[in-house]
């Protein structure tokens, strides 16, 4: 399952950057965005597994609150 899920967040991440490239991209910036944007201490940015994992950590961090309390 991670692996389909890592498939499709690193497609709309390669849509995404080719829309900010190509300066399609309008509107509101999501969190995926801001993800790509997000530069350290010493100007560096994240890579496209560290989004992908941040993204997915995001996605999944309520499912073992939710899944425990109806119990």
């Amino acid at each position: 399952a991670r692996k389909k899920l890592v498939k499709v967040l690193q497609s709309v991440l390669d849509k995404k950057r080719a829309m900010t490239k190509s300066k399609q991209h309008q509107g509101k910036k999501d969190m995926m965005d801001l993800l790509m944007e997000a530069e350290d201490e010493d100007s560096l940015k994240l890579g496209d597994e560290d989004i992908t994992d941040l993204l997915l950590l995001f996605l999944t961090a309520g499912f073992e609150d939710i899944t425990h309390y109806g119990q």
